[in-house]
């Protein structure tokens, strides 16, 4: 008995169309093709890959064929198929076929010649129900252009499935995790995956899912069943929130036991039991890594990121794991209570928190991934974290040594380096926070711790002053010695300009006065003029080297018509913008043999359409020869104390008027520009009172003398330098009290914000400058991060005897690019101390002999580094420690990095973001052979 032949395989269109292309590729004209199988739509009709017609039927008997044969359009292909074999149909209908032949059904051929493949890889053709893989193959396969050529002809399962899920899906499995996850999301893509099960079939579209959830690597067994078109929106949220769950390094010990109650409610997300462990915790891992690169890449990937964030917030929410949100640097949530233990630490530390609690609450909100989004918040909790800092250092002790001017000096001093910069932090602290209660609450408290101290330090300062001011202690030029010298205001022309403008030679000088400018404002409006805009601050001419930013002290009451006229006439006097502008051109006339302008608000304000600068003012800019000094006067921050927010404003070169294209026309003509004020300014910030003035006042913050002087809130000040009738007066000290109206700020009192005036000079970038007069950054140490103290070498380590031929230290001949303080005395001999007194160190200076950093310079960078927290620095630090710019940094720390990285080992590197410098302190002691107490 012998077995039935086997019935004709079913055949659908995508056959069909192949079996045609097939022949057209091979030069046959339109014609008719019969087939054996058997077809699973009657009647089909449609058209080849070159749009030719294609006719389908079903025939049973030769003369059915016959028929259909005679009915053929000459431009249509005819496609018949019939169970009828060569010998039934006769030779006569067999001539009358494209082939001359009943052609088989082989789906593999077919597959194999759409993917232009000499060889079926076995990997493809051995997959569970492989025959309906290949039917939708070729259902799937594109009208236009068919499938890429299998490469070196050979199809292997990966190319196959991989080209249909770029045209299908349109994803690409070479792809990192952080795009397959923006994929996911995408609106499109769970509408892909139904297209794909209705042309392709089921088998083929869960063949190619599989193939996705591989390109995952270890997450395969935890994605795989989420890559489903219900649930394919939510992969990359539940990702997030598994890397929540299973970080588990993270966590404390109540915080496993919660975390795996959450993860028992999330196995509902696999339709059985969720994945292992390992598998979980890699797919977790690697969904928060995709989504933070998916984060910081273009705008659309970061609003992706963004959507997909926020819906993993809700995710962690509803199984239960929001008290864990503070883990994740990338949940909404988490940065929220980071806020809130960031302020809570604030608050503790009148009681039993400590720095070191706010500078690890103020680490982790630092590492949240969402910046732009909580940075109006950030910026006032890093101010509220920099005061902490400050409150924590031991209060300043101004010496009392010395005359009067002298200690005013130093109390000016103090307030130029520091004073300045905790205003700044007051101002951003104040904004606030949009949260009412703990965060804000945390803010408030350090504002007022910071404000009470302040306020304890103003008293000091107004003292001094009225000491110095009492006694005429600058009658000589200047407060203090040379070293911390701090001018009268009514000098700076002939201590600041005159020099600057010997130096600045023909290029000439623009001397740009911004009528209130405290030391708080010009700190944005120098990192702003040398960062964006590139001038170079330079030291005041004559200054001694390592000197920092020049000050002056206001003339008494601190308003313009006294200050500002006494400046630009060279003494002390009043009056208006006349008076200004002749005592200007007089001086310069006469001490600088010059001719000088001097432009109020009138003239500069009156530019034509289209002109950024006053016709009239550009052409005197322009005109170094001509005119080599230029004055201007420019009344943004002075107006603002009237009718707006100086205190949340960030003052730039762009956020006052018409300063950025007076520096643009100023760098452009190669003029030395010289910025300064006539007084500064405090800020109301709504906890003030009001005072009886008791006498006339002059100011809301000045009043003639005479009546009682209300200790702490006002001082009595007399001298020549108080430009008065009787050259007294009562000014107001505390920064909580006013005689006058409500405003926004007010000058005219005793506060050091009122009285110091910030004295910058500035170079373009074009300008060659001479080693040594660059200012480095300003900022105090506290600014940028923890202080710390320098790690000090073990007492049994001693000092690597020298080698011979050794330079001596004292020694070090000729000027070095970069110098600091000395160094400490031998019995505080630290960590850099040990490395530059090495052999290795003696051998790197040798064969980097063209080198000018000076060991103390290097010695105190890595002591810096070793002090730091993960031995990490950022730009600003690493600057004022070398003593340089930021604009020089990168010199100087390639400089180190050639003497440090010995042998090319990465002692000194940049980290990922290329700014951070990180010093590898354990490599470090290996290749220079020291110690280090571990």
């Amino acid at each position: 008995m012998t077995d039935a032949p086997a019935p004709p395989p079913a055949v659908g269109p995508a056959i069909i169309r192949t079996t045609v292309d097939q022949l057209a590729e091979r030069g046959f004209p339109p014609g008719a093709v019969a087939v054996r199988a058997v077809p699973t739509s009657v009647g089909w009709s449609g058209s080849s890959s070159n749009d030719v017609p294609i006719r389908t039927a079903t025939c049973v008997s030769a003369l059915e064929v016959r028929e259909q044969l005679r009915q053929r359009a000459d431009d249509e292909w005819l496609v018949i198929f019939t169970d009828r074999d060569a010998n039934d149909l006769g030779t006569g209908v067999l001539a009358h076929l494209a082939t001359g032949r009943v052609r088989g059904v082989d789906v593999w051929e077919s597959v194999s010649e759409t993917f232009r493949a000499t060889q079926l890889a076995p990997s493809l053709t051995s997959m569970p129900d492989a025959r309906r893989i290949a039917m939708g193959l070729l259902s799937a396969t594109p009208v236009s252009g068919g499938w890429p050529a299998a490469p070196g002809g050979v199809l292997t399962r990966e190319h196959a499935l991989d080209s249909v899920l770029e045209s299908s899906l349109h994803v690409d499995t070479s792809q990192d995790l952080s795009q397959l996850l923006a994929w996911s999301v995408a609106d499109e893509s769970a509408a892909a995956i139904a297209r794909l099960r209705d042309v392709a079939g089921d088998r083929l579209a869960e063949a190619c899912l599989d193939r996705l959830a591989e390109s995952t690597g270890p997450s395969r067994a935890a994605v795989r069943p989420l890559l489903e078109a219900d649930v394919l929106p939510d992969l990359a949220a539940r990702g997030i929130v598994l890397g929540v769950l299973t970080d588990e390094a993270q966590q404390s010990a109540d915080e496993r036991v919660d975390a795996r109650v959450a993860l028992a409610r999330c196995e509902e997300w696999w339709g059985h039991d969720r994945p292992d462990a390992e598998v979980t915790r890699a797919f977790g891992a690697a969904a928060t890594d995709g989504l933070t690169r998916l984060l910081a890449g273009s705008r659309r990937d970061h609003e992706t990121a963004l959507r997909l964030i926020d819906r993993a917030d809700s995710l962690l929410q509803k199984v239960g794991g929001a008290e864990l949100a503070e883990l994740s640097d990338l949940l909404p949530s988490s940065h929220s209570r980071r806020a809130r233990t960031l302020a809570r630490a604030l608050t503790a530390m009148d009681q039993s928190g400590t720095l070191a609690e706010v500078e690890a609450a103020w680490a982790a909100l630092e590492r949240h991934r969402l910046v732009e989004r909580f940075r109006a918040d950030n910026d006032a909790l890093r101010a509220a974290t920099r005061l902490a800092r400050w409150v924590s250092t031991p209060t300043a002790e101004i010496a009392a040594g010395g005359d009067s001017g002298e200690v005013l000096a130093r109390h000016s001093r103090a307030h130029l380096d520091v004073g300045g910069w905790v205003d700044v932090a007051l101002n951003a602290a104040s904004v606030g926070v949009d949260d009412t209660t703990t965060t804000a609450r945390g803010i408030e408290h350090m504002v007022h711790r910071a404000l009470e101290r302040r306020e304890e330090e103003a008293r000091h300062f107004a003292t001094a002053l009225a000491a110095a001011t009492r006694d005429d202690a600058g009658r000589s030029g200047a407060f203090g010695p040379e070293a911390a010298r701090i001018w009268p205001i009514e000098n700076l022309l002939e201590t600041v300009l005159a020099p600057v403008s010997t130096q600045a030679g023909p290029s000439g000088v623009l001397f740009v006065l911004l009528d209130g400018m405290s030391v708080a404002s010009a700190t944005s409006i120098a990192d702003d003029a040398v960062g964006r805009l590139r001038w170079q601050e330079v030291r005041v001419p004559g200054s001694p080297e390592g000197s920092r930013r020049a000050g002056a002290v206001a003339v008494l009451p601190t308003l313009t018509t006294i200050s500002r006229a006494s400046l630009f006439t060279g003494r002390l006097t009043s009056g208006e913008q006349a008076v200004e502008r002749e005592g200007f051109t007089a001086f310069v006339a006469a001490r600088l043999k010059h001719k000088a302008r001097l432009f109020h608000k009138a003239a500069v304000d009156q530019t034509r359409r289209g002109w950024a600068v006053s016709p009239e003012v550009a052409a005197a800019i322009d005109d170094t020869g001509g005119t080599p000094v230029v004055g201007v006067v420019l009344n943004t921050i002075d107006d603002a104390l009237d009718r707006s927010d100086p205190g949340g404003a960030t003052w730039t070169a762009d956020s006052i008027k018409h300063l950025e294209p007076l520096l643009l026309r100023a760098a452009s003509a190669g003029r030395t520009v010289v910025l300064t004020g006539d007084h500064g300014h405090i800020v109301e910030r709504r906890d003030g009172r009001h005072l009886s003035p008791g006498t006339v006042a002059t100011s809301n913050r000045s009043r003639e003398s005479g009546g009682e002087v209300r200790h702490g809130d006002e001082i009595l000040v007399e001298g020549r330098r108080v430009v008065s009738d009787d050259h007294r007066a009562v000014l107001a000290v505390s920064e909580r009290v006013r005689y006058g109206p409500l405003k926004a700020g007010y000058h005219g009192g005793a506060h050091p914000a009122e009285v110091v005036v910030p004295v910058l000079v500035l170079r373009p970038a074009s300008a060659e400058i001479a080693d040594g007069d660059e200012l480095p950054p300003q900022q105090p140490r506290w600014w940028s991060g923890p202080v710390t103290a320098p790690v000090v070498a073990p007492a049994s380590a001693p000092a690597a005897a020298p080698a011979r031929g050794r330079r001596p230290r004292t020694a070090d001949p000729g000027p070095a690019l970069f110098d600091i303080a000395p160094e400490p005395p031998e019995q505080s001999r630290t960590l850099g101390m040990a490395v530059v007194e090495s052999e290795v160190y003696q051998r790197q200076t040798e064969l980097n002999a063209r080198l000018t950093m000076k060991e103390s310079a290097l010695a105190a960078l890595i002591d810096e580094f070793a002090a730091a927290r993960g031995h990490r620095l950022p730009p600003v630090t690493a600057a004022q420690t070398l003593g340089v710019s930021l604009a020089r940094l990168r010199g100087a720390q390639e400089q180190a990095k050639q003497i440090l990285n010995v042998d090319g080992y990465p002692v000194l590197r940049l980290d990922g973001d290329a700014q951070t410098l990180v010093l590898d302190v354990d490599l470090l002691c290996e290749q220079f052979g020291v110690n280090r107490d571990r």
